[in-house]
């Protein structure tokens, strides 16, 4: 996985495992008393923490809605065939990434 940080060992930060998040997933997912489905947005910090959304969205089994990650700065190449194959949008925020350039410009 890509490290964005200087130690070489930062691949983003995680609150949870994948298996956790699926099954908070699962869980909401059940609440849908009209069967729309929900379309989920989750967040995810660096390579490591789009790896475990992608693994929890797999893992939850979700219907065909358009679910999103948002704050994907640095993707590992091996993830990004599983973002069409999962039907999951990638939300980049292209001046979050230069920010945090200019952080680590600066530490």
């Amino acid at each position: 996985m890509h490290t964005f940080h200087r130690d070489g060992q930062n691949c983003g930060m995680t609150y949870m495992t994948a298996p956790r998040l699926s099954g908070l997933l699962r869980r909401l997912q059940a609440l849908d008393k009209f069967g729309r489905g929900f379309d989920f947005d989750l967040r995810a910090n660096g390579s490591r923490g789009v790896r475990v959304a992608l693994e929890a969205v797999t893992g939850a089994r979700l219907n065909e809605r358009r679910h999103r990650i948002t704050g994907v700065e640095t993707v590992d190449p091996q993830d990004i065939p599983r973002f069409k194959k999962l039907g999951v949008m990638a939300n980049a925020q292209v001046h979050q990434s230069i920010s945090v350039l200019h952080v680590e410009l600066w530490i």
